[in-house]
């Protein structure tokens, strides 16, 4: 079937007429159009459109309207112009990097508080945790054993060794939701986790007892994907992030998602 068919175009009469009370401008037809090709798979990364005189042509608008539209869907990353020999303009797949792009930028200018990352973190960990109970293999429990020795060597020189002893737990956490093989785990919850060192200070007083808490949690995740056991690592993680969950705002909120999985 002809590219130009598989966008599924109609002429400008119809847009203007038809669908007048739905669209303002043959531009914002044009966006739509293409965009639903996209993502009802008609057309698929790596797939080249009609060039921007055969989109003129289909679409009876100007070619400052199309070049407008290609421009909207360049930066919403659903489309590459591509110059020279193979030039084109091109479908490309919209990589998951845009969302920890928009995440990580977030953090940094503080639009997300601490108790915010939490509460996230609280909703979405303790499912990837199960999750990656469930995923995982032999090898998998061998990566986390490596950073389970590293994390009891730091917890063995008590608080002087607390800022490197949560750098292993980071990995914890990062191996853990790496183990789930989910893209959206991978994509929202490694980016927090790049930042979170940041946060470490507000979130867990600098105690020998806290250490010794979140060593003891990650033994008992480590038992559980041994064991098969998705419940318990989920009900473990939700136990291990809850110690960290303040208790002086939002209380009723915190309370309910203490509730979860206990």
């Amino acid at each position: 079937m002809a590219l130009s068919n598989r966008l599924q175009l109609t002429t400008v009469e119809d847009i203007l007429i038809k669908k007048k009370a739905k669209y303002h401008s043959i531009t914002e037809y044009a966006v739509e159009q293409i965009e639903k090709s996209i993502f009802s798979s008609n057309l698929l990364p790596g797939d080249k459109l009609p060039s921007l005189g055969e989109l003129q042509e289909l679409l009876g608008a100007s070619q400052g309207a199309i070049r407008e539209a290609m421009r909207i869907l360049k930066e919403k990353g659903l489309i590459d112009v591509k110059r020279g020999r193979s030039g084109g303009i091109y479908v490309r797949a919209v990589p998951s990097s845009r969302i920890s792009d928009s995440l990580a930028l977030m953090i940094r200018q503080k639009q997300i508080l601490p108790r915010h990352l939490l509460i996230f973190r609280f909703t979405l960990e303790v499912s990837a945790a199960a999750l990656a109970v469930i995923e995982s293999n032999k090898e998998n429990v061998k990566q986390l054993e490596t950073l389970m020795t590293r994390a009891k060597n730091h917890l063995g020189k008590g608080v002087i060794g607390w800022d490197d002893f949560y750098r292993v737990e980071d990995l914890l956490h990062q191996t853990l939701i790496k183990i789930t093989k989910n893209p959206l785990f991978e994509s929202v919850l490694l980016t927090i986790f790049s930042y979170r060192q940041g946060y470490n200070k507000e979130l867990v007083p600098k105690e020998l007892k806290n250490m010794k808490d979140s060593y003891q949690d990650w033994c008992e995740i480590l038992e559980a994907m041994k064991k098969g056991q998705s419940h318990s690592a989920g009900r473990i993680m939700a136990r291990h992030i809850r110690r960290f969950l303040p208790i002086d705002a939002d209380g009723n909120q915190i309370e309910q998602l203490k509730e979860l999985f206990l």
